[in-house]
């Protein structure tokens, strides 16, 4: 399993470019994911489609993972991928999954993590300021550290 950019930035780096496709096709079964992530040169989409039609000569089963709708590889924007995304039709069952994006749910739950602690310390001062008497002392307001923490989309620490 790999990304079309790691696959396409193997062959740009490659001397023997033919020997990385050859290894890609060796695979009983090769996953490419996030098409249309690459970039959209011409050299890109050349080894895009030499990639994919190396595979596709192969027969050997290929599973790839996308944002494009079915409808934006039937009938794509830019027509140099039309060979391509033809191919990929051939060989590929569609299948589409529909629901909230994982990772704009987990940046949101994080975005509201955060402001909820910068919220803190105005709160801890009003709150010091409410309870405590005259002559007692009044809490110590401490400054909040901030750790960046990987987070499962329930919210659990991974």
């Amino acid at each position: 399993m790999t990304s079309f950019n790691n696959a396409l930035k193997s062959v740009f780096s490659a001397e023997n470019k033919e020997k990385v496709f050859d290894d890609l096709c060796s695979y009983d079964l090769l996953i490419l994911d996030d098409l249309g992530a690459e970039r959209d040169t011409s050299y890109a989409i050349e080894q895009l489609y030499n990639l994919i039609d190396k595979r596709y000569v192969t027969g050997k089963p290929l599973i790839i993972t996308t944002n494009l709708t079915y409808k934006e590889l039937k009938a794509p924007a830019n027509m140099s991928y039309r060979r391509i995304y033809d191919r990929i039709l051939e060989m590929c069952v569609a299948i589409t999954f529909k629901g909230e994006n994982m990772r704009r749910a987990v940046a949101k739950e994080k975005l509201e993590l955060t402001l909820s602690l910068l919220d803190a310390p105005e709160n801890a001062k009003e709150q010091s300021s409410q309870t405590a008497g005259e002559g007692e002392e009044k809490p110590q307001i401490v400054e909040n550290k901030f750790l960046c923490r990987r987070m499962s989309p329930k919210g659990k620490d991974f």
